[in-house]
């Protein structure tokens, strides 16, 4: 008696025999797969088209020295952000000359290769607040966890998924729990994105007065979690005004949690109230506007 085996199934006239049993791969592996075909086409386009520092344009590099200096400089606290009332803002730079320029293009996601570097920023934030400011809330709830919240993002962002407040409150959150854990004060910290907005806005801030910002930005987001005697900090990536934080800190305390501060990436320069008038102008002459920090060379 002998064996015999069963023959194998035709595949589907028309078809390759490899593909007529197409392999399903895991979630995992197709991230992974992912992954690699993003990194092979940057490479790709690395080798056909230069590349050029995201901050002033030189060749060569993705971010040169000099930018890289620009963002890594020592964090400053904010002194004009006026409506965000007394809440204590602290900025990694300023928002001016070729950090505009990386802010905007990680922003709009032209410069998605600059991800570890303001991930370096935020995590740098982290620690400097958390060596300069207590994370106990006023209740005394030091077992709480401190909730670092980032300022809510539009719909549009948001369907682009360049959710770049919410990336940088990871960091942020990294960076408060490794100072903590050194300072052996052990404290579980949470990266939390439960702020919306409730309704469209103008898209943008730029080019808007100090008015028109506090305005684009005056009501409160909605809350998607109970917040109830919770202490946070709050994380944005620009702040002018304050407008956004104040109306972030206002919904927060309103549910009842501790609103300890607020890190951003950059701040912008108070902006200008009207036109200066130059001393000694003869009469009738109109008004000049004049620029109190220069333009930098790159970004002319």
């Amino acid at each position: 008696m002998t064996a015999t085996t069963a023959d194998p199934v035709p595949a589907p006239p028309g078809r390759p025999r490899s593909l007529a049993t197409p392999c399903a791969l895991s979630p995992g592996r197709r991230a992974a797969a992912l992954t690699r075909l993003t990194r092979w086409v940057r490479t790709g386009l690395d080798l056909g088209l230069p590349t050029t520092c995201a901050g002033c344009g030189r060749w060569e590099t993705r971010l040169c020295q000099q930018c890289h200096d620009l963002l890594t400089a020592e964090p400053t606290q904010v002194n004009h952000a006026d409506a965000a009332g007394d809440l204590t803002v602290m900025t990694a730079c300023r928002y001016t000359g070729p950090v505009r320029s990386l802010v905007l293009g990680w922003k709009s996601g032209s410069r998605e290769d600059l991800d570890d570097h303001m991930g370096e920023v935020g995590y740098r934030l982290g620690q400097t607040w958390a060596s300069s400011r207590p994370c106990a809330s006023p209740a005394g709830a030091a077992s709480s966890p401190l909730l670092v919240v980032p300022a809510p993002s539009g719909a549009r962002r948001r369907l682009r998924g360049r959710l770049v407040a919410a990336v940088l409150a990871d960091h942020v959150a990294l960076g408060v729990t490794a100072r903590l854990a050194q300072e052996r004060r052990p404290r579980a910290v949470l990266s939390a994105d439960v702020l919306r907005r409730r309704r469209a806005p103008a898209s943008r801030q730029a080019g808007l007065s100090s008015r028109q910002r506090r305005a684009n930005r005056a009501t409160p987001p909605r809350l998607l979690a109970d917040v109830q005697g919770l202490p946070v900090l709050l994380v944005d990536d620009v702040v002018t005004t304050g407008a956004t934080l104040g109306a972030c800190a206002a919904a927060l305390q309103e549910a009842g949690a501790h609103v300890l501060g607020a890190v951003t990436l950059a701040a912008a320069q108070r902006p200008e109230r009207g036109p200066t008038r130059v001393p000694g102008a003869p009469p009738g002459c109109p008004p000049q506007a004049i620029s109190r920090h220069p333009a930098h060379p790159n970004t002319a």
